[in-house]
C-alpha cells in the first residue's frame, strides 16, 4: 500500500474544470499532512505558495488562462460550433454596459461550467444513440451487456 502523500503527488485528484478541482485553478493544494502538492492540470508557471516570487505572480491572468483552456477542452469534446474562447474575455467597458443595462455578465467559470454540462449531455446522448443502434433500449442496458461479456470471458 502506498502512502496517501504519494497519491497526492501523482495528481490523480485533479479535475479539468477549475471550479471543481481541489486546487480551484491556483495550481497547488495543501494536504492534511501539511505538504504542498502541484496540480498537474493548473500549475503551469505557478510559483510554489511559499516562494517569495508568489507576491508578483498575476493570479488573475493565470485563472483566466486556466478557464480558457478548460473551456476549449469542453468545447472540443462537445463540438460546439459557434462558441469561441473570445467569449471568455469581457472588457471593462463591456461589463459596465451590461451592468448599466441590468444584465449580469457571465463569469469565465460560468462559461466553463456551461461548456462542461453541454459536453456531458452530448456524451450521454451519443451513448444512448449508440446503445439503441446496437439494439438496446438504453445505455445502461448496453453497458451491463458489455460487462456480462467480459465476465463470461474471464470465467
Amino acid at each position: 500500500m502506498t502512502h496517501p502523500v504519494t497519491n497526492l503527488d501523482r495528481g490523480t485528484w485533479a479535475e479539468t474544470n477549475p471550479s471543481k478541482c481541489p486546487c480551484h485553478g491556483f495550481g497547488w493544494i495543501l494536504s492534511d499532512y501539511d505538504t504542498w502538492h502541484r496540480c498537474p492540470l493548473h500549475s503551469a508557471c505557478v510559483p510554489h505558495p511559499e516562494d517569495e516570487t508568489e507576491e508578483t505572480f498575476d493570479f488573475a491572468a493565470h485563472l483566466l488562462q486556466v478557464q480558457r483552456v478548460a473551456f476549449e477542452k469542453y468545447r472540443n469534446l462537445a463540438h460546439m460550433a459557434g462558441w469561441r474562447s473570445s467569449h471568455l474575455t469581457f472588457t471593462k467597458s463591456c461589463r459596465r454596459a451590461l451592468l448599466a443595462a441590468g444584465v449580469k455578465a457571465p463569469t469565465a467559470a460560468q462559461w466553463v461550467d456551461e461548456a462542461e454540462a453541454q459536453a456531458e449531455d452530448l456524451a450521454r446522448m451519443r451513448a444512448e444513440m449508440d446503445a439503441q443502434s446496437r439494439g438496446f433500449t438504453c445505455d445502461l442496458e448496453a453497458r451491463l451487456a458489455d460487462e456480462a461479456v467480459w465476465e463470461r470471458r474471464e470465467a
